[in-house]
C-alpha cells in the first residue's frame, strides 16, 4: 500500500476445498447450518410467544478459497435472506465472499457491501451505522463507543481510519500509519455513557487482515495481526491474545478482573505481507454489557 511502482500483475489464485465446516447461528428468528455441502435454513413463524413452525430451505453449495479468502456459491430461490432484510434479495445463482464463526455469517457481494448479517441471540455486539442502512444492519443499538487509533493510513481519497472497525455493511479495513509494520500501535475503544449507565466491554469480535471481494490478494499482500496485548485502561491490567491467519470472525473473552469501560488494543506481532508492510484490520467489534 504505502511502496508504488509500475509492474505487471499476475495473480496466481489458490482456489481449495473446506473441509470440516459445521456451524450453525441462531437468532429468535432462524437458525442457518453451514457445512462443506450444504447450507440449511430453519426459519421460525412464530405461533405465539412459546412455540413456532419450522420453514426449512436447503441449498448445496460450493466453497473455494483464493488468496485465504473463503467463497460460498449456492442457487437462492427461498426467503431466508429476507428475513432481517431490505431490500429482498433476488432469487439466482450466488457467490459471495463468507466471513463467518459460530456467532457471526456475513455475506458480501462483488461491490464490498453486505447482502446478509446474522448474529447470534447471544451476542450482545455495537457497531456504527448511518441513516440510510437497511434494517438488518441497524437491529442491533445505535454505536454507544467510540473508537480512534494512535495512527491511521490514508492513501490518495481512500482513508483507513480507525472508524472503519465498527463498519460491518462495507468491506474496507483500518491500518496503521507509521513507517513500518506498525509494533506497539494501539486501537482504543471507550463505551460513552447514556442515561446513566455505560456499556463494559467484555469481549472482542476480530476479522483480520485486508477483505476485498474483488482483490483477495490483498490479504496476503497486507500484514495481518498475530499477536496483541489488550489494556484495561482504568487497572492497568492486561491481557495477551494470539490470532490465527484467517479473515474469519475470531472470539476473544477478556476476563479482566473488573470490567472495562476503557480498553487498547496494542500491536505486538503481527503476519507479514507478501508485498507491503502495512498491518490490516477488517473489523474489531467489542461485546458488551451493560453496567449501572
Amino acid at each position: 500500500m504505502k511502496k508504488r511502482g509500475l509492474f505487471f500483475l499476475i495473480v496466481f489464485c489458490c482456489v481449495a476445498s473446506i473441509y470440516g465446516i459445521d456451524i450453525r447461528v441462531s437468532t429468535h428468528d432462524i437458525s442457518i447450518h453451514l457445512t462443506d455441502s450444504m447450507m440449511t435454513a430453519d426459519i421460525h413463524e412464530w405461533i405465539n410467544d412459546y412455540s413456532y413452525n419450522s420453514v426449512i430451505e436447503e441449498y448445496p453449495v460450493t466453497w473455494e478459497i483464493v488468496n485465504n479468502i473463503p467463497y460460498i456459491s449456492f442457487n437462492y430461490n427461498g426467503t431466508f435472506m429476507d428475513v432481517y432484510n431490505a431490500p429482498k434479495v433476488l432469487h439466482g445463482n450466488k457467490k459471495y465472499l463468507v466471513l463467518f464463526s459460530s456467532n457471526f455469517l456475513f455475506f458480501y457481494d462483488e461491490n464490498n457491501n453486505i447482502v446478509y448479517s446474522l448474529v447470534s441471540g447471544l451476542v450482545s455486539i455495537v457497531y456504527s451505522y448511518s441513516s440510510t442502512d437497511t434494517y438488518h444492519e441497524r437491529r442491533n443499538v445505535p454505536s454507544s463507543v467510540s473508537i480512534s487509533a494512535s495512527t491511521e493510513l490514508k492513501e490518495n481519497d481512500t482513508f483507513y481510519s480507525a472508524a472503519n472497525l465498527l463498519l460491518s455493511n462495507k468491506l474496507i479495513p483500518y491500518a496503521e500509519g507509521v513507517s513500518g509494520s506498525g509494533i506497539g500501535e494501539k486501537i482504543r475503544i471507550e463505551s460513552r455513557k447514556t442515561d446513566n449507565r455505560f456499556d463494559a466491554i467484555y469481549s472482542l469480535y476480530i476479522s483480520n487482515g485486508f477483505i476485498d471481494y474483488n482483490r483477495p490478494h490483498l490479504f496476503e499482500y497486507n500484514n495481518r495481526l498475530k499477536k496483541v496485548r489488550v489494556h484495561h485502561i482504568e487497572t492497568n491490567e492486561y491481557k495477551d491474545f494470539d490470532l490465527q491467519d484467517t479473515p474469519n470472525i475470531q472470539e476473544f473473552v477478556l476476563n479482566f478482573n473488573s470490567r472495562a469501560p476503557i480498553i487498547e488494543i496494542e500491536i505486538l506481532e503481527v503476519y507479514k505481507g507478501t508485498r507491503w508492510d502495512d498491518t490490516c484490520v477488517n473489523l474489531l467489534i467489542p461485546g458488551l454489557f451493560e453496567m449501572r
